[in-house]
């Protein structure tokens, strides 16, 4: 159940289907530019959404229902190399979401100040208009975003990498 995007300009959203239905293929042709999206998950209808750091003491990734808020508005970057860096624009926009807890199998997404490797995602385009997101920088070949068993004080399922089924 791989996280799969729909990645739609705002106000709209970003489908993201399970691995198993997207491939690892990247469409040079067809990348998304430089935006604020919402990303929702197209299998549960949930979006991604982050605590604020006062919540939180790690401003960890979650899924929730659509609420409108600032968390839920995430800031793709799209970088020189055709990676992307994706900031919450809650808390100003200043954290991006990171791996670099340990980007194994089931490591819960944070946030974090810096934009190293491990803030940098690639982004996955399916025939079907879905995305797959999966980090640069891991220990473990074909990781890609998806929905954790693991939940957080507030009940929430945290956002997690693992591996990709597809």
């Amino acid at each position: 159940l791989a996280l799969v995007l729909a990645l739609l300009t705002m106000p709209t959203t970003m489908p993201i289907f399970a691995a198993g239905t997207a491939k690892k293929e990247a469409n040079a042709s067809n990348y998304l530019k430089t935006g604020v999206y919402r990303i929702k998950n197209e299998l549960t209808g949930l979006y991604i959404d982050c605590y604020d750091l006062a919540y939180e003491k790690n401003g960890s990734a979650y899924i929730e229902t659509k609420n409108g808020g600032e968390a839920q508005d995430i800031y793709l970057e799209r970088q020189a190399d055709g990676t992307y860096t994706l900031s919450p624009q809650s808390e100003g926009g200043k954290y991006a979401l990171s791996c670099k807890n340990g980007a194994e199998n089931e490591s819960v997404i944070t946030k974090n100040k810096e934009k190293t490797a491990f803030e940098r995602f690639a982004i996955y385009g399916a025939k079907n208009g879905s995305f797959t997101i999966a980090p640069i920088k891991n220990t473990k070949e074909g990781l890609v975003l998806d929905i954790s068993e693991k939940t957080s004080r507030y009940k929430d399922n945290y956002i997690c990498l693992k591996k990709f089924d597809g």
